[in-house]
């Protein structure tokens, strides 16, 4: 199952960076949403956010 990013997402973009996917994008809000099409459940953003943002759904 794809990874979901939570409220706690400060928007740094550090996850975005780090995905071998690039599966990570920049919402209309301005943090950051995980595409579950394109996520190939690795956990390199889960591993690197900061602020535990970042969950398995």
């Amino acid at each position: 199952m794809a990874h979901f990013i939570n409220s706690d997402c400060a928007g740094c973009g550090v996850c975005a960076a780090n995905c071998p996917m690039q599966a990570i994008y920049t919402s209309d809000n301005h943090y950051y949403e995980v595409k579950p099409e394109e996520c190939i459940d690795c956990a390199v953003c889960e591993s690197v956010c900061p602020t535990g943002a970042i969950q398995q759904a």
